[in-house]
């Protein structure tokens, strides 16, 4: 049975001795195999360089057993009170949403 695999880790990148970790849920498949690569160029155009990647040699490569693990997509961030938003005349907050829930109802975007 093919299924699907979905990852992420929790750094967007990493400098050389710093620790990543990457999170994997599994629907289906008992096992995946894990390669880390640096992507040199992931432009695969006529016009670009082509996909171009290479290998990093790590303990990290291998073959792991596949689980389910939920994963609620999403961001957010949790921002304390202070007294610098207190003393606020205006304030700004932009944001980008993709509404791909809409049966779930109301949601909140920013609140207070």
């Amino acid at each position: 049975m093919i299924g699907a695999i979905l990852g992420y880790s929790d750094l967007i990148s990493a400098r050389p001795g710093e620790e990543i970790a990457f999170k994997v849920s599994c629907d289906g498949p008992e096992h995946y195999d894990a390669t880390i690569v640096r992507l040199w160029s992931a432009v695969d155009e006529p016009e670009g360089p082509g996909f171009r990647e290479a290998v990093v040699d790590t303990d990290a490569n291998g073959r792991y057993s596949g689980r389910h693990q939920p994963v609620h997509a999403g961001s957010w961030i949790d921002i304390p009170p202070s007294p610098a938003f207190a003393e606020l005349s205006s304030f700004t907050f932009a944001c980008a949403f993709w509404p791909t829930t809409p049966q779930r109802g109301e949601q909140v975007l920013f609140g207070t």
